[in-house]
């Protein structure tokens, strides 16, 4: 008796379940390569795919508690972040709580994936309208002197790492081509 390939054991073991085909293994077998083989350039993407998904939810997690602790820090430091909006902004103290309830609502909004795109378009929107504060606190370091300045130049730099992330999380995955089918 000569040895089976994967796809007649495949078949086999289908038929021995009473599938009656082996269509619905052929998926697994796309995505999990077997023992002492090689894998398929449907293997590796998948692998390559799974890798991005895991990446795309640890920037969801990282964005949500950088504005859910943030946005709970409008209302528990409100003096500190009153300090720092620019004297040309009006209403300071309404500004600190307006901000602090959309970055409430971004850092939810972004887990519900039917809002996830808009909640990122809107953290995006957000973040950079608080630039200014960070720019006034680089420009005027002495008005703050708990925190060195080497630390607010820091701020603007992971700013524009905050916003590559919030984009890239936020963003629909790419639509795969449907997979090749096997002759």
């Amino acid at each position: 008796m000569r040895p089976r390939t994967s796809r007649e054991a495949t078949a086999a073991a289908a038929a021995l379940n009473g599938a009656g085909n082996a269509s619905h293994s052929d998926g697994l077998e796309r995505c999990v390569a077997l023992p002492g083989r090689a894998p398929s350039p449907e293997q590796q993407q998948f692998g390559v795919q799974a890798v991005k998904r895991v990446l795309k939810y640890a920037g969801l997690l990282l964005v949500s508690l950088f504005f859910a602790v943030g946005g709970q820090a409008h209302f528990t430091s409100t003096a500190f972040f009153v300090s720092i909006v620019p004297p040309y902004v009006p209403l300071p103290l309404a500004t600190v709580y307006v901000t602090g309830v959309l970055e409430l609502i971004g850092a939810v909004a972004i887990w519900v994936p039917r809002w996830r795109s808009w909640a990122g378009i809107g953290l995006v929107i957000l973040t950079v309208c608080v630039t200014p504060a960070n720019i006034y606190m680089w420009m005027n370091p002495q008005l703050f002197p708990d925190i060195r300045p080497s630390l607010l130049g820091w701020r603007l730099v992971a700013q524009v790492v905050l916003l590559a992330c919030i984009w890239w999380s936020t963003r629909p995955a790419n639509r795969a081509l449907p997979p090749k089918e096997y002759a």
